[in-house]
């Protein structure tokens, strides 16, 4: 998880370097891939106290309640009696009955997010087929990670994903993150995350930031392209789409285990490393 942490940290900056083109990813028949919504119980849970919302939080998504409540908002085991006390207090403010309130609002549909999955991860596979179809569910947790994979599980936290203009951000995050922070980077960072936690890059932490910023980029080309999308647009992505035009064999597997970090590089990078 380390590992992973450090791109997390690296891709928020990446981002705001990067423009995005809007066109449509699907058309009307195209089917979604089911999400799971956890956070439509956790609203019900913390807004109103049900009960009864906070035993299908365990049921329904028993794995992924746990992490939440352990490893998200770090409020102890799952299985002390005081967890559930401990959760409502923690959403009893009112910035984050604002968040309930704002994700129940804007993602009470989720079609159009559905369908961007299914597809996007049609085409991920291809390209890598030993990975599994993810397992994709949405949470809320509280500004807490963005996007949290484990296995084949992909949780994406809603209170992370409100627009760059929801008023609470300003407190906790910058304007170049509140950027990043719209429904429209929802698909782009779950292909990003899910190839980063299967493909890593070897001992990342003690790499330097040149060539983490090389695999970055292979990355976003690889999210480019399951999208159908020039999603990310830079130079060090456009340095990864000049090479793989001319060497069109190579998958993108081969991309991220094969190809040398050193053999594409751009001319801000060659820049950077002559430094």
């Amino acid at each position: 998880m380390k590992r992973i942490t450090v791109f997390l940290l690296l891709l928020l900056v990446l981002l705001s370097g990067c423009r995005w083109k809007s066109k449509s990813l699907f058309s009307p028949d195209d089917e979604g891939m089911p999400i799971g919504r956890l956070d439509r119980l956790e609203i019900r849970y913390l807004s109103t106290g049900d009960r009864a919302a906070w035993q299908a939080m365990q049921m329904e998504y028993p794995q992924q309640t746990r992490r939440l409540v352990e490893e998200f908002l770090h409020l102890g085991q799952l299985s002390d009696e005081q967890v559930r006390g401990k959760l409502l207090e923690l959403f009893a403010d009112s910035v984050p009955q604002t968040v309930l309130a704002e994700v129940d609002r804007q993602y009470a549909d989720v079609s159009d997010l559905e369908k961007h999955f299914n597809l996007s991860f049609r085409r991920l596979l291809r390209d890598f087929p030993e990975l599994e179809m993810p397992e994709v569910y949405f949470q809320i947790g509280l500004f807490n990670e963005s996007i949290v994979v484990n296995g084949k599980q992909l949780g994406v936290s809603l209170d992370k994903y409100l627009g760059a203009d929801f008023a609470p951000y300003a407190a906790f995050f910058s304007p170049q993150q509140c950027n990043t922070m719209t429904r429209y980077y929802i698909i782009p960072d779950c292909i990003s995350f899910y190839l980063l936690s299967h493909y890593p890059l070897t001992d990342a932490d003690r790499r330097d930031e040149v060539v983490r910023h090389r695999y970055m980029a292979r990355i976003m080309w690889l999210a480019n392209r399951a999208m159908r999308q020039e999603f990310f647009s830079n130079a060090e992505v456009k340095a990864v789409d000049d090479y793989m035009q001319q060497h069109p064999n190579l998958s993108g597997e081969d991309l991220l285990r094969e190809v040398p970090l050193t053999s594409i590089k751009s001319v801000s990078l060659h820049s950077v490393s002559m430094q």
